[in-house]
């Protein structure tokens, strides 16, 4: 048995790392396109998001979006960290 949740907690530990990658890398492409779309300014953003926004209004909901996301990020970067010590310690226990 308690190799089993060794093992599971272990596979858990690994495939939480990965989603943070992926996230980071996620992220990291999303700011670079986020920042050429800001610096080009093309009407068809303001008119994909109805119309009525202006371009600091865009620029500060993109803040808020890419901040929200990155505390996602860290909230799975903290639970990547807690399953890999504890399937550190569950090895160690056997």
């Amino acid at each position: 048995m308690n190799n089993a949740m060794s093992t599971n907690v272990k596979a858990a530990g690994n495939a939480a790392w990965c989603t943070v990658i992926i996230g980071a890398a996620w992220m990291s492409v999303a700011w670079l396109v986020f920042l050429v779309l800001t610096s080009l300014r093309p009407g068809w953003i303001i008119t994909l998001w109805g119309g009525e926004l202006t371009w600091p209004q865009v620029n500060m909901v993109m803040v808020y979006f890419f901040g929200a996301a990155k505390l996602l990020l860290f909230i799975a970067v903290l639970l990547a960290i807690w399953l890999t010590i504890w399937a550190k310690m569950l090895r160690q226990a056997q």
